[in-house]
């Protein structure tokens, strides 16, 4: 799409015609018209002929495309092309130098860049050598009006080219020092084919801010345009191609993807134009301003009319009302109220009129799908038109707050700017009400993450109580344990040893017994004492069915065996629970439980016999022992509140930094 003002060139900066003497002979004997249609069939705008030492082809390839300007009918693969005369000359030190030079110029321009750089003309104008050197060589090109370029930089011939070393993988350069700073002071641009081979790794420093170009190269014709850069430029002009090349982070790209790229794509959402008419003071009527999709300056002198368009793009596209922002004492808002205002006559200080009609075009890119809306503004309202496939504008009747959701944007005068500039506070405002920043979902976010990071602080703190407990039990579990290993010294430790581990068997036993009466009582609950399938009714069938009998049998017949089997279940029901109310009286389990308890009742009898040696009593023992065990284990309770403590701390870390950088 054409835009007004800069827009991007596809530009293949280096190319080869049958009169370089390298050239495929194969297509030696291709006409200038098929050298030109094969560039147009490969998709470029900008191409530049660089033939070795000589410009033989220049005025040969401008004429054919001028006939193939008017040619009728139309080559199919015919396409606009812009040729910019060029040459690759060899410098005396060997370097390979593209001059390239306006489209307005001709095959003089090529010989006075030869003359100038002392070129011999070799009978294979490959092998032609210039006795002049590359820096010199750059400064000539500059004074004829072209620009230079360094060929295949990391190729044979080029500045950086150098050798890896097999073993270590090291780059060593072939041209070093002072001599290749000098001619990179001098060059234009540098063309690379690849920025990742060692050679351009190795010099990524040296080439830092340069234009990194590159062109085909193409000795054949199908090689070409097989490699280009886009270029940013008004129109395709040796001036265009200078100021790209001083600017080349915003005005070159390099394509990631194949060699026949899309050129950059124009921003998703954009103003195509402006037009006011019938507005107060303003002798031309309509004034219509198309803008480009990137980049736009509005330059003259005060009362030409710079913050007039500013004021009519904020009154066309419904943002008339964000200036309340700054407050009624605001000077800004003040002028901005005083513009708006309808003006009847010459003493009024307002510049719209009854009859003032504002258009502001956009567009809106989804995907693949583009949307043109026309925002018109009168003193009745606002309107917004779609514009639809058919090419009609129909009414979207939308208001003027819906309106600024469906194309957002910001406008910011100069005297705003200083204004806001002095309100922390209402620029914070203009930040938030961003579509872009959404504030809305931040603050919702927000306070999810605040509500989570006090939820971990409550954790935090109660975790702190429960650990602060720690160094109390630990000293009361010194004092229990000084006062167990008293009793275990003594000789009653042993008798200790034997009662735990009896209360622990005593306890395994019970636990069976128990845990046995629990699980038949499930089973006892479920089956019950009435039969159920004593009840089950005759199954009833009509009387004139033939199988009636047959079927009401086998139906008593299966009752039968149900009701005999349910009493099965209830006498295994029976023989379960005796099983269970007899485990205890078993000989074994007799057995052991008389054995525990005569093992018990020899402990309490050691310790009654030591307490009235003065020992301790048994209740003393048996409690510090019990005391110990709770206070072991509270103990390692809260070393896991330690650790849990350490992984909570550790979230609040996290949802510190969360917070503070959301």
């Amino acid at each position: 799409m054409n835009y007004p003002g800069s827009r991007w060139w596809s530009f293949d900066f280096h190319n080869h015609s049958p009169a370089s003497s390298d050239y495929l002979p194969a297509d030696k004997g291709i006409q200038a018209r098929d050298w030109l249609l094969a560039y147009m069939k490969a998709g470029v705008d900008c191409v530049a002929v660089t033939d070795h030492n000589c410009g033989d082809w220049i005025d040969r390839l401008q004429a054919a495309y001028q006939a193939l300007v008017i040619e009728v009918p139309p080559s199919p693969d015919f396409r606009p092309l812009h040729v910019f005369p060029g040459v690759e000359l060899t410098a005396s030190d060997g370097l390979h130098i593209l001059a390239v030079f306006d489209v307005a110029e001709t095959s003089a321009k090529i010989h006075a860049a030869k003359a100038l750089a002392r070129c011999n003309d070799h009978a294979n104008n490959a092998e032609s050598m210039c006795l002049e050197s590359a820096a010199a060589i750059c400064e000539h090109i500059r004074q004829l009006g072209g620009t230079s370029i360094l060929a295949h930089a990391e190729e044979p011939n080029g500045i950086f080219v150098g050798s890896v070393d097999a073993t270590t993988g090291a780059f060593t350069p072939k041209n070093g020092g002072r001599a290749v700073d000098q001619i990179l002071e001098k060059c234009d641009a540098i063309e690379s084919h690849d920025l990742t081979s060692p050679a351009m790794l190795h010099s990524a420093a040296k080439v830092s801010g340069k234009a990194l170009v590159d062109g085909s190269d193409a000795h054949r014709l199908q090689k070409a345009g097989t490699r280009h850069v886009w270029i940013k430029m008004a129109n395709p002009s040796i001036e265009g191609l200078r100021l790209a090349f001083l600017d080349p982070e915003s005005s070159l790209i390099r394509p990631s993807g194949t060699p026949l790229s899309a050129p950059p794509k124009a921003p998703e959402r954009r103003i195509v134009s402006a037009s006011v008419s019938q507005l107060y003071r303003r002798r031309q009527s309509p004034l219509t301003v198309a803008f480009s999709p990137w980049f736009n300056s509005v330059i003259g002198g005060r009362g030409s009319g710079k913050s007039t368009l500013l004021e009519v793009l904020r009154i066309g596209l419904a943002r008339d009302n964000e200036l309340s922002q700054l407050g009624a004492n605001s000077d800004v808002y003040r002028a901005f109220q005083r513009f708006r205002k309808v003006s009847g006559n010459a003493e009024s200080s307002g510049m719209l009129r009854d009859d003032t009609e504002i258009t502001v075009q956009v567009e809106k890119t989804e995907g693949t799908v583009t949307e043109s809306y026309q925002f018109k503004w009168t003193k009745a309202g606002l309107k917004v038109l779609r514009k639809e496939e058919s090419g009609v504008w129909t009414d979207t009747r939308v208001t003027s707050e819906q309106a600024t959701t469906l194309f957002p944007l910001k406008i910011f005068s100069q005297k705003q700017v200083f204004e806001v500039a002095d309100r922390p506070s209402a620029l914070l405002a203009y930040i938030d009400a961003a579509p872009e920043v959404d504030f809305d979902t931040w603050s919702r976010t927000h306070e999810t993450y605040r509500a989570a990071f006090r939820e971990l602080r409550s954790k935090e703190r109660s975790l702190k109580t429960e650990i602060g407990r720690k160094p109390p039990l630990e000293n009361e579990l010194k004092e229990v344990t000084r006062k167990t290993v008293a009793y275990q010294q003594s000789t009653v430790a042993t008798q200790v040893k034997v009662f735990r581990e009896n209360q622990a068997d005593q306890k395994s036993i019970n636990d069976f017994a128990k845990r046995a009466g629990e699980a038949l009582l499930v089973v006892e609950e479920s089956v019950g004492t009435d039969n159920p399938f004593a009840l089950l009714p005759a199954i009833a069938v009509s009387d004139s069915h033939p199988e009636k009998a047959a079927l009401q049998q086998e139906g008593e017949t299966a009752k039968s065996l149900l009701v005999e089997q349910f009493v099965q279940l209830q006498k295994t029901v029976v023989a379960m629970r005796a099983a269970i109310d007899g485990f205890s009286s078993r000989p074994i389990v007799a057995i052991v439980l008389s054995s525990i308890n005569t093992s018990q009742a020899a402990y309490r009898a050691e310790v009654e016999k030591l307490s009235a040696q003065g020992v301790g009593t048994a209740q003393q023992a048996e409690v510090a022992l019990q005391r110990k065990q709770e206070l072991e284990t509270e103990i390692a309770r809260i070393g896991e509140r330690e650790a849990e403590l350490n992984d909570v701390q550790k979230q609040l870390l996290k949802g510190f930094i969360r917070l503070k950088y959301h």
